[in-house]
């Protein structure tokens, strides 16, 4: 497994931004004043290459940008190993 953090928007402030180079993660940034239709491409085109376990986001503004960017698969696989409580 290789991990790695895509990130919609990153500035030179961003709080984890440090820590993640630190630990030597690489991070993938979106491109920067193109437009949130050339993000999610982006973000999509990442996605079926790299075929990710887990795509997460950690904003409320991302959650759908995040289930778009992995929308060639049905949303079911996700449920299909999930057990009712």
């Amino acid at each position: 497994m290789n991990p790695a953090v895509m990130v919609w928007s990153l500035t030179s402030e961003d709080f984890y931004r440090k820590y993640i180079e630190e630990i030597a993660v690489p991070i993938a940034v979106a491109p920067q004043g193109q437009g949130r239709w050339a993000k999610l491409r982006w973000l999509r085109s990442l996605v079926n290459k790299a075929r990710p376990a887990v795509l997460h986001s950690m904003a409320f503004f991302l959650n759908s940008a995040a289930a778009l960017g992995d929308c060639d698969e049905p949303y079911h696989r996700h449920r299909r190993h999930s057990r009712r409580l």
